[in-house]
């Protein structure tokens, strides 16, 4: 057999595996698929129930009170802007499972955007968070309609208007539509107020509950590797390490490894940039602490101003607390 394509089919396989759901795409390998299946059959597996959900959008719109809004229901009027990007866990519960939910929070202001090529993921959720007292151009939304399509691909968008306390939202929703045929809603909220909260949630669940990979079954040996990588004090790994982990886990195969870390990528467990021309040959990072020191060079007043954005490791020293990060930025990069 030399090709093998049941993407259509509902299978609770993941598209790393099935391969990419636009059927232009090459299907994947039919090794990899028998593989997958076979393990299947003689292990015992379980459903990922795990999920990314990232919040995009102009600096000061209240992506962050949002987040605080929706998991917490508590709001705080001097909330400060995230600089860079902030990641928590919310666990969900739909269809009598327990869902995690990865929440990417992104900063909106405009230094930080060249790096969402970097965090911006398929298989997501996005909400696209904007500001109600503010013009479509403003809130720069087909700027972030066209980010999520070239990076997040056909993930589901919610459109969030926040602040409606102070202005009804005045946007072309019939035209985004249109052009934009992933906006599943387009939700006015408050989070001073707590109104179109509960609304926001449910549209949310019923995201959540639509994307096929949370019940993707996976081979116990892959959450065992997961488990690991997520328990790890250092903060990146060798490639070489990471396929050490893998075989103590009796996953041998080359594809098996490759598929299993791209999914972790895709769930913003982990960062590998397999598919990326200049990082393609970089560790297996653990993303709070490479988005802590990419935001942290980011946000310095002198690299902005005085050294015109050109980077030494005296900056290196400088900026970042400790030597062990600057050397450790050094063997990454």
């Amino acid at each position: 057999m030399k090709k093998l394509d049941v993407r259509r089919n509902p299978l609770p396989i993941a598209p790393e595996i099935l391969g990419p759901p636009q059927l232009h795409y090459p299907p994947g390998s039919v090794s990899g698929i028998f593989n997958y299946c076979r393990q299947l059959r003689i292990g015992e597996v379980r459903p990922l129930n795990e999920a990314k959900l990232i919040l995009v959008g102009q600096g000061s719109v209240g992506k962050t009170s949002l987040i605080n809004r929706l998991i917490h229901d508590r709001f705080n009027q001097d909330e400060k802007q995230t600089d860079g990007l902030s990641v928590t866990n919310w666990t969900i519960h739909i269809n009598s499972k327990d869902v995690r939910l990865n929440v990417w929070d992104f900063g909106g202001q405009e230094i930080y955007h060249a790096t969402h090529q970097f965090f911006l993921t398929k298989r997501s959720l996005y909400l696209l968070v904007c500001n109600c007292r503010t013009r479509e151009e403003e809130n720069r939304l087909d700027y972030w309609l066209k980010l999520i399509k070239g990076f997040g691909d056909a993930s589901p968008v919610i459109i969030v208007g926040n602040k409606r306390d102070e202005q009804p939202l005045d946007i072309n929703q019939k035209a985004l539509r249109e052009k934009y045929p992933n906006i599943k809603a387009i939700i006015e909220t408050s989070c001073s107020e707590g109104a179109g909260i509960d609304e926001l949630n449910q549209a949310i669940l019923k995201e959540v509950a639509q994307l096929k990979e949370v019940y993707d079954l996976l081979p116990l040996s892959w959450f065992e590797v997961k488990e690991q990588l997520e328990q790890l004090d250092e903060d990146f790994i060798s490639y070489n390490e990471y396929i050490g982990i893998c075989y103590r886990s009796s996953i041998t195969a080359e594809h098996n490894q490759t598929q299993l870390i791209g999914l972790l990528h895709n769930l913003g467990l982990v960062l590998n940039y397999q598919d990326h021309p200049l990082l393609q040959n970089t560790n297996v990072l653990k993303p709070d602490w490479v988005t802590e020191g990419i935001y942290a060079l980011l946000s310095d007043d002198v690299l902005k101003t005085e050294a015109k954005g050109q980077l030494t490791l005296a900056d290196l020293t400088r900026v970042l607390p400790f030597q062990s990060d600057i050397q450790k930025i050094a063997t990454v990069t």
